[in-house]
Order: C-alpha cells, then sequence, then structure tokens
C-alpha cells in the first residue's frame, strides 16, 4: 500500500470466518493491523466485525452483507484512491471489484528500461561468448506494450523475440520488428 501514491485509502474487510478464537481479541488484533495502514475509510461487512467497529480509527461504516453496502451511496463516493478489499468468500466482494473496476480509473505503469538493460547483460554475461539470446515479448511483453519493448531489446542486441500466438507476431512485424521469432 505505501509503493502507491494516491493520498487517500479505503479498506472492505468482512467477518473473519473459520477460526477458532476469540472474537474480542481477533478483531482488537485485525484493527491495530488495520490502524497501522493510515486508511481514511473502513468499510466493515457482516454482524461479527460490526460489533468492534469502534476500534478502527477511519472513519468506519458498517454493514450487513455486501448487498447493503453496494446499495448504499458510499461507493459512489470513492475516488482517486487506493482500495483494498479482504473478505471471505461467503461475502461475496468480488462483486464490489466488479462494480469498482468499471468506474473510470487512470492506471500509470512504470518500467524501468535500465533494470532491464542491467538483467539482459547480467544474464549475458553467463553465456558463452556467440551464444544467441530471444527474449519473450508474448501477452503484450506481459502487459508492458510489445512493440515498445521490442523496440528497446533490438536496440540492445536481443538476437530473437519471441511470443506465444502467430498474431501476437503478425502485428509485431507489421510493426517492423524483424527479430520476431514464431
Amino acid at each position: 500500500m505505501k509503493e502507491y501514491n494516491k493520498s487517500k485509502k479505503s479498506l472492505v474487510l468482512t467477518d473473519i470466518v473459520g477460526v477458532n478464537v476469540n472474537s474480542q481479541e481477533l478483531y482488537e488484533e485485525v484493527s491495530e493491523l488495520v490502524n497501522e495502514q493510515h486508511f481514511d475509510s473502513v468499510f466493515l461487512i457482516g454482524d461479527e466485525i460490526s460489533k468492534f467497529s469502534e476500534l478502527f480509527k477511519a472513519k468506519t461504516y458498517t454493514f450487513i452483507d455486501t448487498k447493503e453496502l453496494i446499495e448504499s451511496k458510499h461507493l459512489t463516493e470513492i475516488e482517486n484512491q487506493i482500495i483494498l478489499l479482504k473478505g471471505a468468500r461467503k461475502f461475496e466482494i468480488e462483486k464490489l471489484k466488479d462494480i469498482l473496476e468499471l468506474r473510470k480509473h487512470d492506471t500509470v505503469l512504470e518500467v524501468n528500461l535500465n533494470a532491464i538493460l542491467h538483467n539482459i547483460n547480467y544474464h549475458k554475461s553467463l553465456l558463452k561468448p556467440g551464444t544467441k539470446m530471444m527474449a519473450m515479448v508474448k501477452a503484450n511483453a506481459y502487459g508492458l506494450g510489445s512493440f515498445e519493448v521490442s523496440e528497446f531489446l533490438q536496440h540492445h542486441h536481443i538476437d530473437y523475440l519471441g511470443v506465444a500466438y502467430a498474431d501476437e507476431g503478425v502485428e509485431l512485424r507489421k510493426k517492423e520488428s524483424p527479430l520476431l521469432l514464431l
């Protein structure tokens, strides 16, 4: 959570089920861990955890079930923040994930090209001279952008580029990636 550069963060947490410990002790420990993270809002779902809402320092909301949270206005008020969803399967918080994913959001991906180059050079140092090297750029270079990564790899003397499916290779060839190996 600390790695993300967002000033606000929220937590959705359900009853913890399947543990045979004293509820008071359990939720005291849970609230201590949550409070250390300095959440702005905490959404508690379930009868048991809701009994201990006063232990949470953040602005705390309680709900009987996930449906009640979804029907509340609170989800529409969450914007430009990190949201951590943690809960038991029986509460179906994946429904919250689906709703939140549909909302507009910005995503920033930072790629450290120097780290990639360092890895290339390190692995080349382990190989016998003259050994060729192939880098995989399948699945859009694992989400990094296959054309952009391919250009970088070719510039730094990677001998071959590999993809999983022919159509990925065709797209790279259209953009003139001459090292592509299917």
